[in-house]
Protein backbone atom coordinates (compact mmCIF):
# COMPACT_ATOMS: atom_id res chain seq x y z
CA UNK A 1 0.00 0.00 0.00
CA UNK A 2 1.63 3.16 -1.35
CA UNK A 3 1.96 6.36 1.27
CA UNK A 4 -0.75 8.26 -0.36
CA UNK A 5 -3.16 5.26 0.27
CA UNK A 6 -2.02 5.34 3.93
CA UNK A 7 -2.43 8.85 4.52
CA UNK A 8 -6.28 8.53 2.93
CA UNK A 9 -7.14 5.59 5.34
CA UNK A 10 -6.02 7.39 8.27
CA UNK A 11 -7.67 10.69 7.76
CA UNK A 12 -10.90 8.48 6.81
CA UNK A 13 -10.34 6.74 10.08
CA UNK A 14 -9.82 10.03 11.98
CA UNK A 15 -13.25 11.30 10.40
CA UNK A 16 -14.97 8.62 11.75
CA UNK A 17 -13.48 9.21 15.33
CA UNK A 18 -14.76 12.84 15.15
CA UNK A 19 -18.06 12.25 13.87
CA UNK A 20 -18.69 9.69 16.81
CA UNK A 21 -17.02 11.88 19.41
CA UNK A 22 -19.01 15.08 18.13
CA UNK A 23 -22.48 12.89 18.26
CA UNK A 24 -21.50 11.44 21.83
CA UNK A 25 -20.50 15.34 22.94
CA UNK A 26 -24.09 16.53 21.24
CA UNK A 27 -26.21 13.46 23.21
CA UNK A 28 -24.37 14.70 26.23
CA UNK A 29 -24.42 18.54 26.32
CA UNK A 30 -28.36 17.74 25.15
CA UNK A 31 -28.50 15.58 28.60
CA UNK A 32 -27.25 18.34 30.25
CA UNK A 33 -29.57 21.28 29.01
CA UNK A 34 -32.44 18.76 29.98
CA UNK A 35 -31.01 18.27 33.38
CA UNK A 36 -30.70 21.83 33.82
CA UNK A 37 -34.47 22.36 32.18
CA UNK A 38 -35.70 19.89 35.05
CA UNK A 39 -33.77 21.36 37.77
CA UNK A 40 -31.34 18.60 37.79
CA UNK A 41 -33.85 16.69 39.65
CA UNK A 42 -31.33 13.50 39.94
CA UNK A 43 -28.99 15.82 42.13
CA UNK A 44 -31.27 17.77 44.11
CA UNK A 45 -33.81 14.66 45.58
CA UNK A 46 -34.17 11.82 46.21
CA UNK A 47 -33.36 8.62 43.90
CA UNK A 48 -37.17 7.31 45.08
CA UNK A 49 -38.61 10.01 43.71
CA UNK A 50 -37.53 10.21 40.33
CA UNK A 51 -40.12 9.35 37.39
CA UNK A 52 -39.60 6.05 35.82
CA UNK A 53 -38.69 7.92 32.38
CA UNK A 54 -36.44 10.23 34.97
CA UNK A 55 -34.58 6.97 35.71
CA UNK A 56 -34.04 5.82 32.44
CA UNK A 57 -32.65 8.64 30.63
CA UNK A 58 -30.08 8.75 33.57
CA UNK A 59 -29.13 5.39 32.69
CA UNK A 60 -29.17 6.10 29.50
CA UNK A 61 -28.05 9.60 29.09
CA UNK A 62 -30.47 10.66 26.57
CA UNK A 63 -33.77 11.94 27.62
CA UNK A 64 -35.49 11.89 24.42
CA UNK A 65 -34.70 8.38 23.73
CA UNK A 66 -36.22 7.46 27.88
CA UNK A 67 -39.25 9.08 26.26
CA UNK A 68 -39.21 7.35 22.84
CA UNK A 69 -39.02 3.67 24.38
CA UNK A 70 -41.96 4.96 27.46
CA UNK A 71 -43.86 5.64 24.64
CA UNK A 72 -43.49 3.13 22.20
CA UNK A 73 -43.36 0.15 24.73
CA UNK A 74 -45.91 1.67 26.79
CA UNK A 75 -43.94 0.97 30.36
CA UNK A 76 -41.13 -0.57 32.31
CA UNK A 77 -42.57 -3.93 32.05
CA UNK A 78 -42.80 -3.84 28.35
CA UNK A 79 -39.06 -2.31 28.17
CA UNK A 80 -38.34 -5.33 30.05
CA UNK A 81 -39.75 -8.30 28.32
CA UNK A 82 -38.66 -6.46 24.70
CA UNK A 83 -35.65 -8.52 23.19
CA UNK A 84 -32.64 -7.22 22.19
CA UNK A 85 -34.33 -7.33 18.01
CA UNK A 86 -36.87 -5.62 19.62
CA UNK A 87 -35.26 -2.81 21.50
CA UNK A 88 -32.77 -2.11 17.75
CA UNK A 89 -36.17 -1.57 16.05
CA UNK A 90 -36.35 1.68 18.46
CA UNK A 91 -35.07 4.48 16.70
CA UNK A 92 -31.79 5.40 18.18
CA UNK A 93 -31.12 2.17 20.17
CA UNK A 94 -28.11 0.15 18.59
CA UNK A 95 -26.71 -3.25 20.20
CA UNK A 96 -24.93 -1.53 22.55
CA UNK A 97 -27.89 0.50 24.36
CA UNK A 98 -30.57 -2.52 24.21
CA UNK A 99 -27.54 -4.30 25.84
CA UNK A 100 -27.21 -1.62 28.42
CA UNK A 101 -31.35 -1.72 29.13
CA UNK A 102 -31.64 -5.96 29.29
CA UNK A 103 -28.47 -5.51 31.70
CA UNK A 104 -29.84 -3.02 34.14
CA UNK A 105 -33.29 -5.30 34.44
CA UNK A 106 -31.05 -8.15 34.90
CA UNK A 107 -29.60 -6.21 37.98
CA UNK A 108 -32.70 -5.61 39.30
CA UNK A 109 -33.85 -9.55 38.99
CA UNK A 110 -30.76 -10.50 40.68
CA UNK A 111 -30.97 -7.76 43.38
CA UNK A 112 -34.28 -9.64 44.03
CA UNK A 113 -32.98 -12.93 44.24
CA UNK A 114 -30.62 -12.00 46.85
CA UNK A 115 -32.78 -9.80 49.29
CA UNK A 116 -33.17 -10.82 52.63
CA UNK A 117 -37.00 -11.56 52.06
CA UNK A 118 -35.40 -14.61 50.38
CA UNK A 119 -34.74 -16.10 54.26
CA UNK A 120 -38.10 -15.10 54.88
CA UNK A 121 -40.77 -17.69 55.96
CA UNK A 122 -43.20 -19.33 53.25
CA UNK A 123 -46.30 -19.64 54.64
CA UNK A 124 -48.42 -19.90 51.47
CA UNK A 125 -48.71 -19.53 47.53
CA UNK A 126 -49.27 -16.32 47.89
CA UNK A 127 -45.78 -16.06 49.15
CA UNK A 128 -44.17 -18.31 47.01
CA UNK A 129 -45.81 -16.07 44.41
CA UNK A 130 -44.06 -12.50 45.52
CA UNK A 131 -41.22 -13.93 45.89
CA UNK A 132 -40.49 -14.70 42.36
CA UNK A 133 -43.11 -12.88 40.52
CA UNK A 134 -40.76 -10.12 38.94
CA UNK A 135 -37.69 -12.52 38.65
CA UNK A 136 -40.52 -14.45 36.01
CA UNK A 137 -41.71 -10.91 34.50
CA UNK A 138 -40.42 -10.34 30.56
CA UNK A 139 -38.77 -14.47 30.34
CA UNK A 140 -39.35 -15.61 27.29
CA UNK A 141 -38.31 -19.06 28.24
CA UNK A 142 -40.07 -21.41 30.92
CA UNK A 143 -37.61 -21.45 33.77
CA UNK A 144 -38.07 -24.18 36.81
CA UNK A 145 -36.66 -23.08 40.17
CA UNK A 146 -36.39 -24.60 43.15
CA UNK A 147 -37.37 -22.92 47.07
CA UNK A 148 -35.24 -24.86 49.29
CA UNK A 149 -36.51 -24.80 52.58
CA UNK A 150 -35.21 -25.36 56.60
CA UNK A 151 -37.52 -27.17 58.96
CA UNK A 152 -39.28 -23.44 59.80
CA UNK A 153 -40.46 -23.15 56.19
CA UNK A 154 -37.61 -20.30 55.86
CA UNK A 155 -35.58 -20.44 52.50
CA UNK A 156 -31.89 -21.69 52.31
CA UNK A 157 -31.61 -20.91 48.64
CA UNK A 158 -33.83 -20.61 45.82
CA UNK A 159 -31.99 -22.40 42.81
CA UNK A 160 -32.78 -21.90 39.51
CA UNK A 161 -33.08 -25.83 38.08
CA UNK A 162 -33.58 -25.44 34.54
CA UNK A 163 -34.28 -23.28 31.72
CA UNK A 164 -36.40 -24.52 28.57
CA UNK A 165 -38.18 -22.71 25.83
CA UNK A 166 -41.17 -21.15 25.43
CA UNK A 167 -43.24 -24.26 26.62
CA UNK A 168 -41.51 -26.73 28.00
CA UNK A 169 -39.42 -27.06 30.67
CA UNK A 170 -36.81 -30.03 32.07
CA UNK A 171 -38.61 -31.05 35.81
CA UNK A 172 -35.50 -33.54 36.09
CA UNK A 173 -36.53 -35.21 39.94
CA UNK A 174 -32.55 -36.37 40.39
CA UNK A 175 -31.45 -32.73 39.68
CA UNK A 176 -34.32 -31.19 41.82
CA UNK A 177 -33.27 -33.72 44.92
CA UNK A 178 -29.24 -33.37 44.16
CA UNK A 179 -29.50 -29.67 44.92
CA UNK A 180 -31.89 -30.17 47.88
CA UNK A 181 -29.59 -32.46 49.53
CA UNK A 182 -26.80 -30.55 48.37
CA UNK A 183 -28.47 -27.33 50.86
CA UNK A 184 -29.62 -30.05 53.59
CA UNK A 185 -33.18 -28.73 52.85
CA UNK A 186 -35.81 -30.08 54.61
CA UNK A 187 -38.70 -29.45 52.09
CA UNK A 188 -39.28 -27.96 48.34
CA UNK A 189 -41.21 -25.91 46.14
CA UNK A 190 -41.23 -25.89 43.23
CA UNK A 191 -42.04 -22.64 40.67
CA UNK A 192 -41.56 -22.43 36.94
CA UNK A 193 -43.52 -20.05 34.44
CA UNK A 194 -45.79 -19.94 31.33
CA UNK A 195 -44.59 -17.39 29.00
CA UNK A 196 -47.38 -17.98 26.36
CA UNK A 197 -49.78 -16.98 28.80
CA UNK A 198 -52.26 -18.83 31.37
CA UNK A 199 -50.84 -20.43 34.41
CA UNK A 200 -52.92 -23.47 34.05
CA UNK A 201 -51.06 -26.78 34.56
CA UNK A 202 -50.69 -28.76 31.44
CA UNK A 203 -50.89 -32.89 31.49
CA UNK A 204 -47.10 -32.92 31.56
CA UNK A 205 -46.81 -30.21 34.17
CA UNK A 206 -48.53 -32.46 36.44
CA UNK A 207 -47.62 -35.66 35.05
CA UNK A 208 -43.95 -34.44 35.98
CA UNK A 209 -44.84 -32.56 39.83
CA UNK A 210 -46.33 -36.16 40.76
CA UNK A 211 -43.36 -37.89 40.07
CA UNK A 212 -41.23 -35.24 41.74
CA UNK A 213 -43.99 -36.20 44.99
CA UNK A 214 -43.22 -39.49 44.63
CA UNK A 215 -39.35 -39.04 44.33
CA UNK A 216 -39.40 -36.84 47.83
CA UNK A 217 -41.17 -39.50 49.68
CA UNK A 218 -38.31 -41.86 48.94
CA UNK A 219 -35.05 -39.06 49.34
CA UNK A 220 -37.46 -38.04 52.73
CA UNK A 221 -37.63 -34.18 51.32
CA UNK A 222 -41.53 -33.59 50.59
CA UNK A 223 -42.32 -31.50 47.68
CA UNK A 224 -44.81 -28.79 49.55
CA UNK A 225 -46.39 -27.06 46.73
CA UNK A 226 -45.72 -26.51 42.91
CA UNK A 227 -46.39 -22.57 41.96
CA UNK A 228 -46.96 -22.08 38.05
CA UNK A 229 -46.98 -18.48 36.93
CA UNK A 230 -48.71 -16.70 34.08
CA UNK A 231 -50.39 -13.44 32.81
CA UNK A 232 -49.69 -11.89 36.09
CA UNK A 233 -51.47 -14.11 38.23
CA UNK A 234 -50.66 -17.89 39.57
CA UNK A 235 -52.12 -21.74 40.75
CA UNK A 236 -51.11 -23.60 43.16
CA UNK A 237 -51.23 -27.43 42.73
CA UNK A 238 -51.83 -28.01 46.12
CA UNK A 239 -53.98 -25.51 46.05
CA UNK A 240 -56.23 -26.92 43.49
CA UNK A 241 -55.94 -30.27 45.48
CA UNK A 242 -54.50 -31.78 41.91
CA UNK A 243 -52.21 -34.03 43.95
CA UNK A 244 -51.59 -35.84 47.16
CA UNK A 245 -48.93 -33.63 48.78
CA UNK A 246 -47.86 -34.71 52.06
CA UNK A 247 -50.29 -33.15 54.29
CA UNK A 248 -49.00 -30.33 56.53
CA UNK A 249 -50.63 -28.23 59.60
CA UNK A 250 -52.59 -24.85 58.42
CA UNK A 251 -49.80 -23.12 60.73
CA UNK A 252 -46.48 -24.53 58.10
CA UNK A 253 -48.54 -23.87 54.75
CA UNK A 254 -51.44 -22.48 54.38
CA UNK A 255 -53.91 -22.36 51.52
CA UNK A 256 -55.51 -18.50 51.63
CA UNK A 257 -58.87 -18.05 50.34
CA UNK A 258 -59.16 -16.61 46.70
CA UNK A 259 -59.34 -12.65 47.84
CA UNK A 260 -55.85 -12.62 49.06
CA UNK A 261 -54.46 -13.37 45.53
CA UNK A 262 -55.40 -10.30 44.52
CA UNK A 263 -53.02 -7.92 46.56
CA UNK A 264 -50.35 -9.89 45.97
CA UNK A 265 -50.97 -9.78 41.71
CA UNK A 266 -51.94 -5.98 42.13
CA UNK A 267 -47.89 -5.91 44.08
CA UNK A 268 -46.21 -7.76 42.10
CA UNK A 269 -47.14 -5.22 39.04
CA UNK A 270 -44.42 -2.89 37.91
CA UNK A 271 -45.66 0.35 37.22
CA UNK A 272 -45.18 2.04 34.10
Amino acid sequence: MTNQSNSSLHQKNARQQNTHGNKTENQEKSFRQWQLREGDVLYRSSVQQLSNTHLLAHLLRNQTLAERLMEDFGGLEQIAEASITELKQISGVGTATAEKIQAAFELSRRLIDSAPEYRSRIGSPIDVYMLVCVEYQGQKQEILKALLLNTQNRILKVETISIGTLNFSVMDPREIYRTALRHNAASIILTHNHPGGSPEPSFEDIQATEQIVEAGKIVGIPLLDHVIIGNGDYISLREKSILPFKEVSKKKFNIQPRSGRLFAVRKCKISS
